[in-house]
């Protein structure tokens, strides 16, 4: 990593310039709580 890291940069140097809503998002996470989608697959 550290030779990638090198060659190409910080390819999220700049994240904290794009501000994006959360609320699409919250509203997904509400959806598929309301029709029962898991979270996320359970680690066995």
């Amino acid at each position: 990593m550290p030779a990638r890291f090198a060659e190409i940069g910080d390819l999220h140097e700049d994240i904290d310039d794009h501000v994006f809503d959360i609320a699409p998002l919250l509203e997904w996470a509400d959806r598929d709580e309301a029709e029962g989608e898991p979270d996320a697959p359970e680690e066995s």
